[in-house]
């Protein structure tokens, strides 16, 4: 088996065949299992399953796993839509959205498929129209991206202010400590260093506990609004 990353593995442990995966994964299961995720910030606060994860697990020889997942959306949006004259070339399109949004978790498929089915991004007049399609992925992906620096700015401030209250910690124990000691301002400041070098001293371990908590807070927050 190549090498895949953990969500790919564990994909493929859970399903080990595309027609298997399919089962919970086709969109209209998909609207069922992802009922809770309505909007881009919900889609994008954890890590998920990527079209691009889909494709590394279950294509082999011709058969592009990924491009296969996007059209069958569209023709889920063509049923859906049930108008005369459907979407006709539903492979070049998905080929066309795979290349362009493969980066989209399955969850922003859900969002940006039910937008477009409610007529978020303009009603289809007599046929379900590629463009639109095309168009609705380009709006989609901009405010997605906008979405995701606004996460990682919130994250990092979070992030900050967490050792700015350790630091603070630090510096408020040396100082007490000096008062009790009487130490001079030298001692001061060799003892203040060695308290904010105990906080330094497993930084990379207390940064991710601190996203942890970051996501699982902004995630408890987006749940209950």
């Amino acid at each position: 088996m190549k090498n895949l990353t953990p969500i790919q593995l564990k994909t493929r442990q859970s399903y080990d065949t595309y027609k298997n995966f399919l089962v919970d994964y086709k969109p209209e299961q998909l609207l069922v299992l992802y009922d809770d995720i309505n909007s881009i910030a919900q889609s994008v606060v954890c890590v998920r399953l990527t079209v691009e994860d889909v494709n590394a697990v279950y294509s082999y020889d011709k058969f592009p796993a990924g491009v296969d997942y996007v059209e069958k959306w569209l023709d889920f949006l063509n049923r859906f839509s049930n108008i005369n004259k459907p979407l006709v070339e539903t492979k070049a399109v998905a080929y066309m959205l795979y290349n362009d949004y493969k980066r989209f978790h399955l969850a922003d498929l859900k969002v940006l498929f039910k937008l477009l089915m409610m007529g978020e991004y303009g009603s289809f007049y007599g046929s379900v129209d590629a463009q639109r399609i095309l168009t609705a992925f380009a709006s989609y992906a901009r405010e997605r991206d906008k979405q995701l620096l606004l996460l990682q700015q919130s994250l990092e401030r979070f992030v900050d202010m967490q050792f700015e209250a350790l630091y603070s910690d630090a510096d408020a124990r040396a100082y007490r400590e000096a008062k009790e000691k009487g130490y001079d301002y030298m001692k001061i400041a060799k003892i203040r260093s060695e308290y904010r070098a105990a906080v330094d001293s497993d930084k990379q371990s207390k940064m991710e506990s601190y996203k942890q908590l970051f996501y699982e807070k902004l995630k408890e927050k987006i749940k209950t609004s």
